[in-house]
């Protein structure tokens, strides 16, 4: 079950601590406690934007064959100043072959260290590596299968040396840590984020993305990784039953109205201060507590604040809301 504090387009399936998780939003994309540079977010959004492009490119090729995703994924991360190292196969690949279609390194100076050493040297090959990555097509079934892609990936885990694992099929990013059993992870779906309808919703969900996917998130030098820094849940979990794609299955939380939407972001996300309607609309959007907005969410939002503070001025308790000048919002009860 999905913990409506977190967003529509993130699943923690046992491997971070969900209470840390709903927190973590406003420190994005860095730790709580540390205070990002304007300089981080403009990388955010470089990211973003290059992203997209790539997102736009290939994604109608995606459900034809795995090339497009294997594209997509090694421009993410030459978008992120790093190196996808992989080799493409030949003909139908052995299914009793561990191996992953990718491993992120820093540059190709360290790839080519790694290509360098015995085969039979898994702690060299992966010794400077972030991460390995094992594709699928758009819509696969990620936990069935001969063999499951999820089951495949944990198996190049399990053969050791790689610290964090990553499944991808473009659209959905799975993060798994490579000392933990079973099928736990974290995910995020950048095909949810990318369709949000304005670009601010846009830029604060794929925050998520951005924080948890980038190599530096994944190992850093000097001091912890971000995510090392994040509490692993305590209980394991079950595997998943084969389900629908994300974008097509049934949205699993409680839609609010927009009112309820911009109370929440308000007493969440606000830090007792007054925010603008369309930063109040962005944040909603990026956390999806809005499943239906039409095409004017911010305008949507601004009236129904406003008509509810001129419907409730003559009830007991009066409004929630205050309308300040300039379009910001606050909440009545902090000046209570």
């Amino acid at each position: 079950m999905p913990d409506p504090r977190l967003p529509t387009f993130i699943e923690n399936h046992g491997l971070f601590d969900d209470a840390y998780l709903a927190t973590l939003a406003p420190a994005l994309p860095l730790g709580p406690g540390v205070a990002p540079e304007r300089y981080t977010f403009q990388q955010a959004g470089s990211a973003l934007e290059e992203i997209t492009k790539l997102w736009l490119l290939l994604r109608p090729a995606m459900s034809y064959n795995a090339d497009p995703v294997r594209d997509l994924v090694r421009g993410v991360y030459k978008t992120f100043g790093a190196v996808a190292a992989g080799q493409r196969l030949l003909g139908r690949p052995d299914p009793a072959l561990v191996r992953p279609d990718f491993t992120v390194y820093r540059d190709s100076a360290a790839a080519a260290r790694a290509a360098g050493t015995p085969r039979d040297d898994t702690a060299g090959r992966y010794r400077e590596a972030y991460a390995v990555i094992k594709l699928a097509q758009l819509d696969t079934a990620l936990d069935s299968g001969t063999p499951a892609p999820a089951a495949a990936l944990r198996a190049v885990l399990a053969a050791g040396g790689a610290a964090w694992g990553i499944l991808t099929d473009g659209a959905r990013w799975r993060l798994y840590a490579g000392n933990t059993p079973g099928n736990r992870y974290f995910a995020v779906n950048i095909e949810s984020i990318l369709a949000l309808p304005i670009q601010g919703g846009r830029s604060a969900a794929f925050l998520w993305f951005y924080a948890f996917f980038r190599p530096d998130a994944l190992r850093a030098a000097p001091g912890p990784a971000f995510l090392d820094m994040i509490p692993r849940a305590a209980a394991p979990v079950p595997d998943p039953q084969p389900a629908p794609h994300p974008a097509q299955a049934p949205a699993s939380r409680q839609a609010l109205s927009f009112t309820d939407a911009a109370e929440q972001v308000l007493e969440r996300h606000a830090g007792g201060r007054p925010m603008h309607y369309r930063a109040i609309t962005a944040q909603a959007l990026a956390l999806g507590l809005l499943a239906s907005h039409g095409r004017t969410p911010e305008a949507t939002m601004y009236s129904q604040i406003a008509r509810e503070i001129s419907r409730k001025r003559a009830q007991a308790g009066g409004p929630r809301f205050v309308k300040y000048s300039g379009g910001l919002i606050g909440l009545a009860r902090w000046d209570a």
